[in-house]
């Protein structure tokens, strides 16, 4: 027997968004403890360090 999109309807919005918002909690604190563990740069700080590396200080 095929199930269909109504019977998940029962499910309510609050279960659904509670979900969301733990799994969005965990892969947050994720990529938090592995830029942490890992010393992994951002892209916008990876780009800083290479134009520094090129452009010279002002006197």
């Amino acid at each position: 027997m095929q199930r269909h999109a109504s019977d998940r309807a029962g499910r309510k919005p609050v279960t659904s968004l509670a979900v969301a918002s733990i799994a969005t909690a965990v892969a947050i604190g994720l990529m938090f403890w592995a830029r942490d563990a890992f010393q992994i740069r951002t892209l916008p700080e990876r780009v800083m360090e290479w134009v520094l590396v090129f452009v010279p200080p002002r006197p």
